[in-house]
């Protein structure tokens, strides 16, 4: 074992003097507002830090529970890739940030990204309320390092691949979380259980047709993207490639859903005959998307 590994017993004992820890933690007026009074979110915290290898306190500072989802700060995202080995370099130049990557065992290519206020604002980020407005470059910044280290060292954040303010929490310009609106759901990410976006909606207002129409593509894509389990960046990319544009399903027009879909389609139709499903719930048949009846 290392210096910087962290191994937490679980025998019984030691899992229960952890948990009254937590709870003594979650009192305090010392640890992030959102932690606060908040047990269960501290031990996660607590027991992702140790897979990390990651103090408590210092977990509790750059690691938040978001919309369920534990995160990572990109300051502390960009530690602990650095800690494993790799290289991670972070440019500025005017208003563009670049963040480049180096693996460790794989030195002689570089993962380089490069984040700009025209990519935030086709991201829908640009001018946003809170950190957008306030901090821009940084925001810019942690954007960069967060999805360089996605691409080029997802191996070493174990999973916590989305920094806080990715899945709608607001924050400082340190990237320290200092409010989680739960009432809303995360708005960054393509991922059909992320975004929250049902299949049905009972009390939805009147829609018109077009709107109906559009509505009818959004739910299908989020159907074949579930079969299909594809993960957000894998949504995002094959959005890039079939429109050309960076942008989330919810907000393409009509013409460009109906691009994905039959992309989504044709993924599916590739599937050799064994391996195609005949049905999966009503919801695809062949590749085919089968909308629910109408009353």
């Amino acid at each position: 074992m290392t210096s910087n590994e962290i191994v937490l017993s679980m025998a019984p004992d030691a899992i229960k003097a952890r948990m009254n820890y937590a709870q003594v933690l979650a009192g305090s007026g010392l640890i992030p507002s959102h932690f606060q009074r908040q047990p269960a979110n501290v031990l996660v915290a607590i027991e992702t830090g140790a897979a990390l290898g990651i103090p408590p306190i210092q977990a509790l500072q750059g690691i938040a529970v978001i919309n369920g989802k534990a995160t990572m700060s990109a300051d502390l995202m960009a530690a602990v890739v650095r800690r494993a080995g790799h290289t991670l370099r972070v440019r500025e130049e005017g208003d563009r940030v670049t963040a480049i990557l180096i693996r460790r065992d794989d030195p002689d290519f570089m993962f380089t990204v490069t984040w700009t206020p025209q990519k935030a604002t086709e991201a829908g980020l640009w001018g946003r309320k809170g950190p957008w407005t306030q901090y821009p470059m940084q925001m810019l910044r942690s954007r960069a390092i967060t999805e360089v280290c996605r691409q080029g060292a997802s191996d070493a954040l174990f999973g916590l691949i989305y920094a806080p303010e990715e899945l709608g929490a607001d924050v400082d310009e340190d990237g320290n979380v200092v409010s989680v609106d739960r009432s809303q759901p995360p708005h960054n990410t393509d991922h059909p259980q992320v975004e929250h976006t049902p299949v049905s909606t009972p009390q939805a207002p009147a829609q018109d047709g077009d709107d109906q129409d559009r509505q009818r593509l959004v739910e299908s894509i989020y159907k074949v993207v579930e079969y299909l389990q594809l993960k957000p960046d894998a949504v995002k990319a094959l959005v890039r490639r079939v429109t050309g544009k960076t942008a989330f399903v919810r907000d393409l027009p009509s013409e460009d859903l109906e691009k994905v879909l039959a992309e989504l389609k044709a993924i599916v139709n590739s599937f050799p005959d064994p391996l195609r499903p005949v049905e999966n719930d009503g919801d695809v048949v062949d590749a085919e998307i089968v909308e629910d009846e109408q009353p």
